[in-house]
């Protein structure tokens, strides 16, 4: 059996995730906090140095007699991120210099380049397939819990601070084709700390996935690792993010397939739930439900926050109407017949309710 070691081998990327932040490289938690962006073109980082001088004490002769070497520090990074075609929306939310184009919708369907400040911060994460060369770190061993349990091996890249977001390059607009590019400033410092996502296998019996076990140092302008938790599915647009420490929220059909209702799990306090279809935000309390009638069909991002505290957030991406599968095994058989259901299609917190038919 050839031997398997941790390696880490940098390609391309497969999925960039892009979350909003505070100045400090906290996340954001709300609507809007998230951008996830399929297979980058490229993506180029350059570690930036300061690289100050060694002091050093010389002898009338020109003898050195003492001196002093001074260790290089890591300034910061710049990052070049290539890009097939770009969403209006995402690059006036990168840079607030950045005005924004509507139409009649109030889409946002381009932007006004203007000489105002950049002062919007952006975690920055990246995936990477490993190459053909390792495959054999995927052969399954049975001590393995990583394999076992794991979705797979990717190789990651994040910046958890990075500012100064801006169109990058220059553009011939001809037969030829070029990417879009923007770039940016990676901070080093953050404090993003174990992070809002399920990036790998946490301990557990079975191990199940969650945050970074080793949090991020508050220091590091970069972190390279490999991860066994699938990363997350490419979007159009921007998606919620939800604080891990908010309550859970409930979400359940109501009288027909256009109706949702919406409960908070909390021990008290006041409650705003936007439904995400354009209509006024609703105010209740922890105890209440409070139900609203979609006009139309498709999906919506649900998001619920504490009157008093915004980033008390918890987000649910929702899909109307819902289409349920249902499965029994065994399907058949003498009685008494214990059967296990399996229902498929479920959006977010739903939990679907079962007539058994006895």
């Amino acid at each position: 059996m050839p031997i398997r070691c941790k390696t880490f081998a940098p390609t391309f990327f497969d999925v960039l995730r892009l979350t909003m932040t505070n100045n400090c490289g906290r996340p954001i938690y709300g609507p809007t906090s998230t951008w996830v962006i399929d297979e980058p073109i490229s993506v180029q980082v350059t570690r930036n140095m300061n690289e100050p001088d060694s002091p050093s004490l010389a002898r009338p002769s020109g003898r050195i007699c003492r001196s002093r070497t001074v260790t290089p520090q890591i300034q910061n990074y710049t990052l070049a991120i290539g890009l097939c075609s770009i969403d209006p929306a995402m690059m006036v939310a990168l840079n607030e210099a950045n005005s924004p184009v509507h139409n009649y919708l109030y889409d946002i369907v381009g932007w006004d380049e203007t000489t105002g400040p950049s002062r919007r911060n952006v975690a920055v994460e990246g995936w990477m397939a490993p190459d053909d060369s390792s495959a054999d770190s995927c052969e399954v061993q049975d001590d393995d819990q990583q394999q076992l349990f794991g979705e797979g091996e990717w190789g990651y890249l994040g910046f958890y601070n990075v500012s100064a977001f801006q169109e990058s390059g220059d553009y011939t607009y001809g037969s030829e084709l070029s990417p879009f590019t923007i770039s940016a400033t990676a901070n080093v410092s953050n404090s993003w700390g174990r992070g809002p996502y399920d990036v790998q296998l946490n301990p557990g019996e079975p191990p199940s996935a969650g945050p970074w076990i080793t949090p991020v140092a508050r220091n590091s302008g970069k972190r390279a690792s490999l991860v066994d938790v699938a990363p997350p599915e490419p979007t159009c647009g921007p998606r919620p993010l939800s604080n891990p420490a908010a309550p859970l929220v409930f979400i359940q059909p109501g009288a027909n397939s256009l109706e949702l209702c919406v409960q908070v799990i909390a021990d008290g306090g006041e409650w705003v739930v936007d439904f995400g279809d354009g209509s006024p935000t609703q105010q209740f309390a922890a105890s209440e439900e409070v139900c609203h009638q979609y006009t139309e069909e498709g999906c919506v991002n649900i998001g619920v926050w504490a009157v008093n505290n915004d980033q008390l957030y918890r987000g649910e991406h929702w899909c109307l109407p819902q289409t349920l599968g249902f499965t029994v095994e065994p399907s058949s058989g003498a009685v008494p017949l214990e059967v296990v259901g399996t229902v498929t299609g479920a959006s977010g917190t739903s939990q679907p309710r079962i007539d058994w038919g006895d």
